[in-house]
């Protein structure tokens, strides 16, 4: 295995070990003798993980006092990785909040689309839905709030995209089934009405695009 390859896992083995409470907050981390023993790494990998934590503010260096663990107001939540190093309780704790922080960011998302889409985004988002409409998996609805996000062309917007994408998580998949009765639900149950949103946004219909993607996300909010 290749240095860099060692170093992400070894910074992702760290990382969930803090992020799931295996670590408290302001705890010392071992010495870095120890830690090289546990992971089988040499310290040039264990520098180059622990340089990872820190800029996702899971951990703070200082000299002579050794390296903490951070308060969770400081770790880096909108974070792809971070996201990814949730166990299953982990998960259960953060999603509620993290689907009332997409409640607020989306409609808006959704409204800037719908302004700013271009030809290009707008196929995106059209070939998405088609694609989740024919295999309702998870997958396919994460390829679709991809298609959202990069259709806002706004960059700030575009980076909230993994808490978006973190709210799709399986534990929600059996929750907000969208399917007409009687008709069985799918393996992975559509969560929204993604037709009347794509169709709002394609039509360059903004204020019809935020109220669709708010009324969507307060079904989402209230599974919890």
């Amino acid at each position: 295995m290749s240095d860099t390859r060692l170093t992400e896992k070894t910074a992702a083995a760290l990382g969930q070990k803090i992020l799931n409470g295996g670590w408290q907050e302001g705890e010392k981390l071992p010495s870095d003798t120890t830690l090289c023993a546990e992971y089988g790494i040499s310290r040039t990998v264990l520098r180059e993980s622990l340089r990872i934590l820190s800029a996702k503010g899971l951990i703070t260096a200082k000299p002579r006092q050794g390296t903490h663990i951070n308060a969770e107001a400081h770790w880096a939540l909108w974070d792809a990785s971070v996201l990814s190093w949730l166990d299953e309780a982990s998960v259960r704790r953060f999603l509620p909040h993290a689907c009332h922080m997409r409640l607020i960011i989306e409609p808006g998302i959704a409204a800037l689309a719908a302004s700013n889409a271009d030809d290009a985004a707008k196929t995106r988002l059209q070939a998405a839905l088609r694609d989740l409409q024919t295999n309702p998996a998870l997958q396919e609805e994460k390829t679709l709030i991809t298609a959202l996000y990069q259709a806002s062309a706004n960059p700030f917007g575009i980076s909230m995209q993994p808490l978006a994408i973190f709210t799709l998580h399986p534990s929600l998949a059996h929750t907000l089934a969208h399917t007409p009765a009687p008709a069985p639900a799918p393996a992975m149950p559509i969560r929204a009405d993604y037709a009347a949103l794509t169709a709002a946004i394609s039509q360059g219909d903004a204020t019809a695009s935020r109220q669709i993607a708010t009324r969507n996300l307060i079904t989402l909010c209230e599974a919890f």
